[in-house]
């Protein structure tokens, strides 16, 4: 089986791959969909610049859905080896991080579902507040973040991953929905209930923000 790790040992060899260095002599002069055409002709190298160029934005996302290190990394492994498994059917008209951030919500989506059955949420969110700007990062800000973090995991699953993408990674409305595959409506809606029902718990606590 392949395995994430597999992709990034075999690419961190230090000679560039035949094709970049014809093209341009350096990984960094290569655009998305550049990087793409050279993955699916097999070149590793041209996947490894493809990981690090998106590897930190779906650890931030997979962490904001799943709220713990472990989790997120094994996300994001899973992801990136989706990713090179169906390159070959990704439109290169389309975005390619809608694309990324659909394969990560859908198994970040997975790992929620079985938590909620196994009734164990609420205690994976405990050590996640990567969320907050670090600029920001005083004692009343990571109590805040932790408060909205515990109220959102209690959430339906799918109003928690629209309060994600929306609030959290602060995407646009028409790309939660691409994102989501479902409708802008639909997306302000969950969105609406959402915030209505964690300002309300919030509230009844006596931590209104």
């Amino acid at each position: 089986m392949l395995t994430f790790s597999f992709f990034l040992r075999r690419s961190k060899k230090r000679q560039v791959s035949e094709n970049l260095a014809n093209r341009s002599g350096q990984t960094g002069n290569f655009n998305t969909n550049e990087l793409i055409r050279l993955c699916r002709e097999g070149d590793l190298v041209a996947f490894r610049e493809l990981v690090m160029l998106y590897q930190g934005a779906a650890h931030s996302l997979a962490r904001r859905f799943v709220g713990n290190r472990e989790d997120a990394e094994d996300i994001v492994q899973e992801t990136f080896v989706r990713v090179w498994r169906h390159l070959a059917r990704f439109d290169l008209d389309k975005s390619f991080s809608t694309w990324l951030f659909r394969i990560i919500t859908n198994l970040a989506y997975d790992v929620l579902r079985k938590r909620f059955k196994q009734n164990a949420s609420i205690t994976k969110w405990g050590d996640s507040i990567d969320f907050v700007n670090q600029e920001s990062n005083t004692d009343d800000a990571l109590q805040v973040a932790m408060t909205i973090r515990y109220k959102a995991a209690r959430l339906p699953l799918k109003q928690q991953l629209v309060f994600v993408l929306r609030d959290l990674q602060e995407l646009s409305v028409a790309e939660v929905a691409r994102i989501l595959q479902i409708s802008e409506n639909a997306v302000k809606v969950n969105l609406h209930h959402a915030r209505h029902t964690i300002r309300v718990q919030l509230e009844q606590t006596g931590e209104a923000l």
